[in-house]
Parts: structure tokens; sequence; C-alpha cells
């Protein structure tokens, strides 16, 4: 229900209305974060209230339960005039989807005219409020809009009723992380992002949030520069590393739930702590000037990478936390960490110049 409210505001729709058969602690709290993000949720729980709070002059953007479609199709029946239907076409893949037709069945998503709404709100009863609605679009002849199958079958558009479907969507919504635009660089984007893929689908069947994924890294973070104190510095890189991936996956499970907090002190506290790490690790080897360098300089790239999408040198150039990690992580096993430092920063001063270089390009 987050997601599709977020998805509609992303849309454009500026009041999400959720009818509901109770409204639990649990439905409490998702109107409080949704109204921290500035989306107006109200819950309904009877058709009385329904038809008096459903604005008279303008369309429904209709979701089914358990309906997840690709943000795109969203957009284009936000954008369409009229009652519209998003459906798929009749094949075995989609025999659990309510049938139109025989040649169509729907997807779970369409956008309402307030005639078809409010004509058929009395009608309803103990009838299914979706279904009924559904029925009076395809009588009014609603446009169809047709979710190609092989979008479907990718779970671009699905009705999450299994673990199995439940699963595709989650590895079509990690997609773009792995992607040319995704946020991520350097041993981030090579390194752990194929494992932090994986991890992600299986924690989201666990329902654990975000929050508690970044308190994970934290921990990881601060226990990394608590084995610095007694030298254990191989075991300091893997903690750091580990810290780094956890955090990636808390990234992921915001971004299947359409949130930003990667983007606040929550989301970039882990890294800071791993940049301490990285220049605590140059002090150790006697070179703190280089590692206070490498870890700003390590730092802008990652905070440039995640503000910039796709930004302008390619993902190998980059020189991130984890890159520095790796670089150093390698240095220690052939006992030349000072110079691994030298390297690290040397190759992030390369990063940043390439990066100055490439805007200055664009900018032209």
């Amino acid at each position: 229900m987050e997601y599709q409210a977020r998805q509609a505001h992303d849309a454009g729709i500026n009041h999400v209305i959720m009818l509901v058969d109770a409204v639990t602690p649990t439905l409490s709290r998702l109107v409080d974060r949704l109204g921290t993000d500035g989306i107006k949720v109200q819950l309904i729980r009877d058709m009385a209230t329904l038809v008096r709070d459903v604005p008279r002059e303008t369309d429904v953007l209709l979701f089914t339960d358990g309906a997840l479609v690709d943000q795109q199709y969203v957009a284009a029946l936000a954008e369409a005039g009229g009652s519209n239907l998003l459906v798929s076409e009749e094949v075995p893949t989609t025999s659990h989807l309510e049938r139109i037709d025989g040649v169509h069945r729907w997807c779970g998503l369409a956008r309402i005219t307030p005639a078809i709404l409010f004509g058929t709100l009395d009608l309803i009863g103990d009838w299914d409020f979706a279904l009924t609605l559904l029925r009076a679009a395809v009588q009014g002849n609603a446009r169809r809009i047709i979710v190609p199958a092989n979008d479907y079958m990718e779970g671009k558009a699905a009705l999450v009723d299994a673990q199995a479907t439940a699963d595709l969507v989650a590895r079509t919504l990690l997609t773009p992380h792995s992607q040319k635009y995704s946020m991520d660089a350097g041993a981030e984007h090579y390194v752990l992002a194929p494992l932090v893929n994986v991890l992600a689908t299986r924690v989201v069947r666990m329902q654990l949030p975000s929050l508690q994924i970044r308190i994970g890294a934290l921990a990881l973070a601060l226990v990394g520069l608590l084995a610095l104190y007694p030298e254990w510095t191989l075991l300091a890189h893997l903690l750091f590393i580990a810290a780094l991936g956890t955090n990636l996956v808390a990234d992921r499970l915001s971004a299947m739930a359409r949130r930003s907090d990667g983007e606040t002190w929550v989301g970039l506290a882990p890294v800071a702590l791993v940049l301490l790490g990285i220049a605590l690790l140059g002090w150790h080897a006697g070179a703190a000037d280089s590692g206070v360098y490498l870890a700003i300089l390590s730092g802008v790239i990652h905070l440039t990478a995640r503000r910039k999408p796709g930004f302008s040198i390619e993902k190998w150039a980059s020189l991130t936390p984890a890159s520095a990690l790796v670089v150093l992580f390698l240095g220690t096993i052939i006992g030349h960490l000072s110079g691994a430092v030298v390297v690290a920063t040397l190759l992030a001063i390369g990063s940043v110049a390439m990066l100055v270089l490439s805007d200055r390009r664009e900018a032209r």
C-alpha cells in the first residue's frame, strides 16, 4: 500500500485514499510516514465516507490489492483522459488475473471518471469495490492500455498473490541498480552490487525495515574502528567493506519502497564512519595526510555518484570508499599498506580531476 501511494504521488496524485477494513497501528504509522514525506493520505472504512470525501470533479486512479506495476504505466494512466484500464493479453501466465473478456485480463490499475465512480457506488453493496468499478468501466467502453507480454513476464506488472511473484517483482525493482545509470560506482558497482541484490531480495521476505539494516551497518563500521585499536587491520578492512555492503542493502530496500532515506544522515552515517576508518588506516600506515586526503576525495566521489546517477565519468574510474578499501586491503596483504594509501590517494585525485574536466565539457 505504501509503494502504491508513493507511485501515485510521483505520478502527480495529490490526495491518496486507502479503503481499509480497520485502522490498525501499522496503518497509522504508514500514514504518518507518508505524511512526513508530504503525501496526503486518508484512511476510509465505509462507503458513506468514501462517497462524501472522494472529489467529484476529478478522475480517480484505482489500485487493487497487491497490484504492482512499473511507474511508466502509472504515469501513462495518470496523464490519460477519461476511463482507462491497464490490461495484459490472455496467456497462461496471466490466468490468475481478473478476466475482462476472451482477449484481455486486468492488471489491477485503472483510471475511473467521476461519472462511472459515483454511478457505481450505490450499486456496490457487498460486492468487491475494485472489481465492481472494473466491470462498470468495461461496460462504459474504457480505453485499454496493454502491457506487453514480455513486460508482464519480467515483473513490470504483477498482482502479488504468491511468494514467487513477490520475488520476481523484487528482482525487477532491483534491475536499475545493475544498469549503467545506477547510483553505484567503483567497487560498490562491480564487487558489492551482485551480492547486495541477492541479499536484498531475501531480506524483503523477512520484512525488515531499512532503518534496522542501517543500524547494523553503523554497528559494523563502529566495530571496524575498534578493531584498528589493536591494529587488526585486515579485520577492520573486512568490517568496513561489510558495513558498506549492508548499507547498500538498506538502499535497495528504500528504493523498492520508493523512499529516499539513503540521502539523509541515517543513510550517510555508515559511509562517514567508514571514511573515518580509511583516514585512520592511513595514520596506522604512517601516511596520515594521504589517508585524510583519500577519505575526503572518495567521499566526494561517493556523494557525486549518489546525487547524479549516471554521472559523467566511467564507473570503473570512480575511486569510491569501497574501491579505496579494496586497494588498501591488497596493500595490507602484501605488507605495503603505506604505499597502497598513496596509490589510492593518487587514483582518487585522478577520479576527481576526470569528474571536474567532464563537467566542464558538459557545461560547454
